[in-house]
């Protein structure tokens, strides 16, 4: 469908039209259609309208696609060379401006025992929501949310990727990707979506793991993160003397920093050290508190990871924490950059 065909104001004029060139009426005999079926004519007769001026004779199957239709979207995969099969609900929700993506079904085509599925707009790698399966197990319904404008999320594609990890997490394998085009379906359909993923093999070096542990009391406004441990941390040739430095950023803009001590000349420092921060919960939900882990010596970075929403692997700990979920210490895996703001 063409942008111009889904948006709302485009729809009284279209059914004036209709009504006008294909002589819509209705018998006084007859109940009256309601707004949403009136709708829908005047989107079929706009883009049959479209259709007639793209030349005679060109088959478009999608042409009378209805919300709620079944699509497939499949790449010039060869036979056999499908990573995974997965199956996806999309929705746009007007009132928040959010994208909706509900995973529904996977099947594994490949052998691993252990991955995960990963959802991101292109262009926006430091929103990536995560789906972890593992075989024999079935893979739970999840629903990701990512807020962004309509007019701005029909010029992107969905990016969905099959990873796993090596080397304690500080090596990321991908195994499989499919790029979804979202200018050419309508996300607001409520769309049904079996997607293939073609098969492909990409190695990413991470810097290593943190291990961390975060609460937030709303009561008292204070976050609290415990930095315990770290290990894998890259070396650059010599020996780290590491410290965390922690941010607390709101719209890109840092309101507060903490950082632990420094410990010398080793990859695997232990601080066992706690970072508070007192923060508003009217604003704690738009914050993000981004981890920096640098040598003393050099200055150099030594890893990265961002809590908060839309994080990737800092996104679950980071809404458990302000959901006052009880948690346990657990390692997440660090990047070898910062992220771009």
């Amino acid at each position: 469908m063409a942008n111009a065909i889904r948006r709302l104001s485009c729809i009284p004029e279209a059914i004036s039209q209709a009504i006008k060139e294909e002589g819509l009426h209705v018998p006084r005999n007859e109940r009256r259609p309601s707004l949403q079926e009136l709708e829908d004519s005047a989107l079929l007769f706009l883009e049959r309208r479209k259709s007639s001026d793209s030349g005679i004779g060109n088959i478009q199957p999608d042409l009378y696609r209805k919300r709620g239709s079944i699509v497939n979207v499949t790449s010039k995969i060869k036979e056999g060379a499908s990573a995974a099969k997965i199956q996806v609900q999309l929705d746009y929700d007007f009132q928040k401006s959010d994208f909706l993506v509900n995973l529904l079904e996977a099947s594994l085509n490949i052998q691993l025992d252990e991955c995960e599925f990963w959802f991101y707009l292109d262009g926006d790698q430091q929103r990536i929501e995560s789906c972890k399966v593992i075989r024999g197990k079935a893979v739970h319904k999840e629903t990701f949310k990512f807020p962004t404008a309509y007019e701005e999320l029909l010029g992107k594609e969905l990016i969905i990727e099959l990873v796993s990890t090596q080397n304690s997490g500080s090596t990321i394998v991908k195994h499989g990707r499919c790029e979804v085009n979202l200018s050419a379906l309508n996300p607001s359909d409520d769309l049904l979506i079996w997607i293939d993923l073609e098969s492909i093999h990409e190695v990413e070096n991470r810097g290593g793991e943190i291990n961390i542990y975060l609460q937030y009391l709303p009561s008292a406004q204070r976050l609290t993160l415990s930095v315990h441990q770290a290990n894998g941390l890259a070396s650059y040739g010599v020996v780290p003397s590491a410290f965390v430095k922690a941010s607390l950023t709101l719209d890109g803009k840092i309101l507060k920093k903490r950082k632990t001590s420094v410990k010398k000349l080793t990859p695997c420092p232990i601080w066992n050290e706690v970072l508070t921060f007192e923060v508003d919960p009217r604003v704690v939900g738009k914050c993000r508190l981004e981890l920096s882990i640098q040598d003393g010596n050099t200055g150099k970075n030594l890893g990265v990871l961002v809590l908060g929403e839309n994080t990737g692997h800092g996104a679950k700990i980071w809404r458990e924490a302000l959901k006052g979920k009880p948690q346990k210490p657990r390692w997440l895996p660090l990047v070898s950059s910062p992220p771009s703001r």
